[in-house]
């Protein structure tokens, strides 16, 4: 459904959004 509704680009952004909040929960853990 998001990715039909959303297409490639905003799905992108969410998969970025995500990675970038993990990065920062990494570098707090460590």
């Amino acid at each position: 459904m998001l990715l039909f509704m959303g297409g490639e680009i905003e799905w992108q952004l969410f998969i970025s959004a995500i990675g970038g909040i993990y990065a920062q929960y990494s570098i707090f853990l460590a």
